[in-house]
């Protein structure tokens, strides 16, 4: 698989394995010096700089996260890529501009959520990211335009469906994968083994993710 070298700021998530999936599959799109890409929640700018370096002659990059777009935008630098980096909230700064292709790879920030109160919070904003993503994206399609969204897990995969059913679009996956990783599992202890009862324990466990690319288009 095709990794672009990068680097990536305190507080900037690292691409994941739905990031490099969603790669995968932009590279299968023909671009060319016509095409206008747009990547939404660009991150570290693994996608953006995918999208430049395959052909798509014009490409536009924009996340929330200041520190998400500066490293967006020296990684197209240290990559010899030319790009556009804007600091943003989702379509806002483009709204008035259309697309052949759209991509988003929006953060899932409640699997790295402390405390259960902290999961909660950061999933109820991760739901209402994916679903500004999913009405607001369509709208900057031309129409012969293509929306890709990588999501993670059956109910992401799902929800997402649903969305942007909901909108008119026609959805299908266009990939899907099976990745093994790591979950920490908190539990309380005992008075076992000298532990001191209601002490925190933390174990590994795998979780087997099921990592999807969704493919809509208008009509």
């Amino acid at each position: 698989m095709f990794r672009i070298p990068m680097v990536r700021m305190p507080g900037v998530s690292r691409p994941e394995h739905a990031t490099w999936l969603l790669t995968e599959v932009l590279e299968a799109h023909e671009l060319g010096p016509g095409t206008r890409v747009l990547d939404l929640c660009s991150g570290a700018g693994a996608v953006t700089l995918r999208a430049s370096s395959a052909g798509a002659g014009w490409v536009t990059a924009i996340d929330a996260s200041p520190l998400a777009a500066a490293t967006t935008w020296i990684n197209a630098k240290l990559g010899g890529q030319s790009v556009r980096v804007v600091r943003g909230d989702l379509t806002e700064p483009v709204k008035a501009q259309r697309f052949d292709l759209v991509v988003a790879d929006p953060p899932r920030t409640a699997r790295y959520a402390a405390t259960p109160e902290a999961h909660r919070v950061c999933a109820a904003a991760d739901r209402d990211l994916v679903e500004r993503i999913c009405r607001q994206a369509p709208e900057l399609l031309e129409p012969h335009g293509v929306l890709l969204l990588a999501r993670v897990g059956r109910a992401e995969i799902e929800h997402a469906t649903g969305l942007l059913e909901r909108e008119g679009l026609r959805v299908e996956i266009a990939a899907e994968r099976v990745h093994a990783s790591p979950r920490a599992v908190r539990t309380r202890g005992g008075a076992r083994g000298g532990r001191s009862r209601g002490a925190a324990t933390v174990t590994r466990r795998r979780r087997d993710d099921l990592v999807a690319v969704l493919r809509a288009t208008v009509g």
